[in-house]
């Protein structure tokens, strides 16, 4: 049974323009401010323990999802892809 949702309100519109105007003044003040550090950023979020980290981190959810899905027990079980 489909529910009969209305449409959104002039107050919700409004609402939503105003938190994503702030989140784009937020973003703009951190990403102009001279004092913030980018170069720090950069060395840290490149290092290559970090990326090292978020790629096993990923692979691990793959993983995952495919244990799940029942895909990596059909090569668990015969071991060349049949």
């Amino acid at each position: 049974m489909l529910t009969y949702v209305p449409a959104s309100t002039w107050k919700t519109r409004f609402a939503a323009t105003l938190l994503i105007l702030l989140v784009l003044y937020c973003a703009t003040m951190i990403a102009s401010n001279p004092n913030f550090g980018w170069d720090v950023v950069a060395d840290y979020l490149f290092d290559s323990r970090i990326l090292w980290g978020a790629f096993s981190d990923r692979m691990a959810h793959s993983r995952n999802n495919g244990y799940r899905c029942g895909t990596w027990n059909h090569f668990r079980d015969h071991g060349d892809g049949r």
